[in-house]
């Protein structure tokens, strides 16, 4: 409950080392760093045991940090700490759990850099929520923006129907030099940029 790390209740399976089969007879302990047990169980194979620690009539209010499990003369433990993933400083990413738009997109060019006078080759492709393509009556907004964020061209597409979109864009002899942008969007709900 919030507020009550103390107050557990873990379930838990025992598996063999060698065979990941579930174990029967395994003693399970629930601990505090003091090395108080607060809680015991015996595992009984694919049931596992369901270890309660409750402390209210106890004095020692602290959080237990760990399982104990023994059988016959092997020992083993896990520390909670050791369950964690710290993924503060990993490089994550991914779709949004709740998106803006039933529509996702990615994009790719034939390469990375381009010279004023080059034509970049520019290809979309499109998925609904359930990786399918989406209709080809289904309007998508292309922008390419120069590096001074201005608008150079501005284009409604339709996907073929393998979801996909292309768009060659011609650079002027004089363009600017910099980062170039393709965005794309549907219903004015951006769904990619490149």
């Amino acid at each position: 409950p919030p507020g009550k790390p103390y107050d557990q209740t873990v379930k838990v399976w025992a598996l063999g080392m060698e065979d990941a089969a579930p174990l029967d007879g395994v003693d399970v302990s629930l601990v505090r760093k003091s090395g108080k047990v607060v809680a015991r169980c015996t595992a009984d194979g694919s049931d596992g045991c369901t270890l309660v620690a409750n402390a209210d009539a106890d004095a020692d209010q602290a959080e237990p940090f760990a399982l104990i499990a023994r059988k016959g003369d092997d020992l083993t433990y896990l520390r909670y700490s050791d369950l964690r993933a710290d993924v503060a400083e990993s490089s994550t990413s991914g779709t949004p759990y709740i998106a803006d738009t039933p529509y996702r997109a990615a994009i790719y060019s034939d390469r990375g850099v381009y010279r004023p006078g080059d034509t970049a080759h520019v290809v979309a492709i499109l998925r609904d929520g359930k990786d399918r393509a989406p209709d080809t009556a289904l309007p998508v907004d292309v922008k390419v923006v120069d590096p001074r964020a201005k608008v150079v061209h501005k284009q409604t597409l339709h996907p073929n129907a393998s979801g996909m979109i292309s768009l060659d864009q011609a650079f002027p002899a004089f363009a600017d030099t910099g980062h170039w942008r393709v965005e794309l969007a549907v219903a004015d709900k951006p769904l990619a940029s490149y």
